[in-house]
């Protein structure tokens, strides 16, 4: 396996009129190993949208490399095994020439304590920082292996 590690990874979700930001926040944490939690900070944004709505936009980050890989490994053990094959297959327009991986998780199956990968708007971006700068694309993917994310 290559010497490269998850160092950071920052989360971004937003929460629209219609929801209950509280719920939002819980699918946020449920992706969050429950040892960091209480040391999270959730910065909130208050923002209009298109059509002059409320969206509550929330992000975190955790920057140490202990926290954001338990929070990595958590994520690539649970997700679901078609999740991982997909994955596999896009895991190149995924990591971007700097080394971060992009994904998006389906916010409402993280609020019933479940993780899959999404394409629409409603879900919870992640970006997932690598060490090494740059961190060699190559290298990100085969860590993505080791960890169990892809297939």
């Amino acid at each position: 396996m290559s010497d490269t590690h998850v160092i950071e990874i920052s989360m971004e979700v937003f929460s629209h009129a219609t929801e209950e930001p509280s719920r939002v926040l819980k699918a946020l944490f449920s992706l969050i190993p429950q040892n960091y939690r209480s040391k999270l900070e959730v910065k909130e944004e208050a923002v209009r949208g298109y059509f002059k709505n409320p969206i509550i936009i929330y992000r975190a980050k955790l920057s140490r490399r202990q926290e954001a890989e338990e929070m990595f490994s958590s994520i690539a053990k649970d997700i679901v095994d078609d999740d991982k094959v997909r994955l596999g297959k896009e895991i190149e327009r995924r990591v971007d020439d700097s080394g971060k991986l992009f994904l998006r998780l389906d916010k409402q199956a993280a609020y019933a304590g479940a993780i899959s990968v999404h394409q629409d708007d409603d879900t919870i971006k992640l970006v997932v920082r690598f060490s090494g700068y740059p961190a060699k694309k190559e290298n990100v993917i085969e860590t993505c292996r080791v960890l169990g994310l892809i297939r």
